[in-house]
């Protein structure tokens, strides 16, 4: 009975092994996806704040000639 188990813990330890390997390809592709995605988001980040600034630039502009609702 004892001898079976070892079989089979073996037999699972081999197939994990082999998944693992079989995924390992695509699990460096999902780190070079998740790079670039940060990378990306990094991109969009600096994007959106140098608008801001312009909408800020605008906004005081603006202010300077406004006439106040009261």
């Amino acid at each position: 009975m004892m001898y079976n188990r070892e079989n089979l813990l073996n037999a699972v330890a081999m197939v994990s092994f082999i998944m693992s390997l079989a995924n390992y390809s695509e699990n460096l592709d999902q780190s070079s996806t998740q790079d670039m995605l940060n990378k990306v988001v990094g991109d969009i980040h600096s994007h959106l704040k140098e608008q801001d600034e312009k909408i800020d630039k605008i906004m005081d502009i603006l202010e300077g000639g406004r006439i106040d609702e009261k």
